[in-house]
């Protein structure tokens, strides 16, 4: 009698996602994409029709750009902002508003703010013995006011167990003029301190610029006056660096070195103003000087202050 040889099992490929029972990989999907939308989660593809679906939950939600209040007045807003406005809403207990500010704006202060800490983490790097601030660590319940060099060696945070490795500018304050101001970058070497302001601009502008922006001397002449009214050692020369936003071949950088003793006269008139402005707070004095001519002029009309403003003759 022959024999029959028994015929080997063969085994099907199984597809990633497929079953074998009830058909292909395809009309399983189809039936995972048919469960109810009030079952329980589980595996499976879900069908949509939405083109916004990130940016229906980005755009849009302007954030207020609330203005800074404080017992001091900071340098930046006694050059960019009205004292007299500022003086008035203390008196009148009328909070500033300030602008909304909207996803063009704030991703363009994104990119400013990471340029910014580009910066100071790569000298951090290059020049751990001179980069002078006040480091925190994570948690912030223990800091230490020096270089990084020296702020590595301290001991861990005993909460946290972090090192000191989280750069805050230093700030130097004006009891008298009641105005503060925070330096980008400060470098501490031959027993002075050197300032730099970091400016990130678009390419276009960076192209072009070849003197430092008068605001932005202003700014960082403003945190030297301030550092030797305090009595600190500080070299005779300051630095604005510009860091370009966009692409370019060679280095993104343009330095610009100041003589500080050469502008120290521009500060004068703003000195004048923060003493109004404390005087006024402490009801003291007159209001700080208007500087809009008239009611419509564009920048009273931007002022939520104007008809308050020049409704007093003072």
């Amino acid at each position: 009698m022959p024999v029959r040889r028994k015929r080997k099992a063969t085994r099907k490929r199984r597809l990633p996602g497929s079953r074998m029972a009830g058909g292909t990989a395809s009309s399983a999907l189809k039936r995972r994409t048919n469960k109810r939308e009030d079952g329980p989660l589980s595996g499976g593809v879900v069908e949509i029709d939405d083109s916004t679906v990130m940016t229906s939950r980005v755009a849009g939600h302007p954030i207020p750009n609330a203005f800074r209040e404080g017992e001091y007045l900071h340098v930046s807003d006694l050059l960019g902002k009205c004292t007299r406005m500022i003086a008035l809403s203390d008196q009148t207990g009328t909070p500033i508003a300030g602008e909304s500010l909207w996803d063009n704006m704030l991703v363009t202060f994104a990119i400013g703010n990471a340029i910014h800490d580009y910066v100071r983490s790569k000298v951090a790097r290059t020049s751990p013995e001179e980069m002078y601030g006040t480091w925190k660590c994570v948690c912030g319940h223990h800091e230490y006011k020096g270089t990084y060099s020296d702020a590595k060696r301290k001991a861990p945070c005993s909460k946290c167990g972090k090192d000191l490795t989280e750069y805050h500018e230093l700030v130097l304050r004006n009891d008298y003029y009641m105005i503060v101001g925070s330096v980008d970058l400060t470098l501490l070497f031959a027993r002075a301190f050197y300032f730099c302001e970091i400016k990130s601009i678009k390419k276009e502008d960076w192209d072009e610029i070849t003197r430092p922006i008068p605001l932005h001397i202003l700014q960082i002449v403003f945190y030297w006056w301030l550092a030797t009214e305090l009595g600190l050692p500080v070299h005779k020369q300051v630095s604005v660096l510009y860091v370009t936003k966009g692409h370019v071949f060679g280095s993104p950088y343009k330095e610009f070195v100041i003589d500080p003793t050469e502008h120290l006269h521009r500060l004068t008139e703003y000195l004048e103003d923060a003493l109004a402005l404390k005087k006024a707070k402490k009801r003291k004095g007159v209001l700080p000087v208007r500087l809009c001519p008239k009611t419509d002029s564009p920048q009273a009309k931007k002022c939520e202050m104007n008809s308050l403003c020049f409704g007093i003759k003072t």
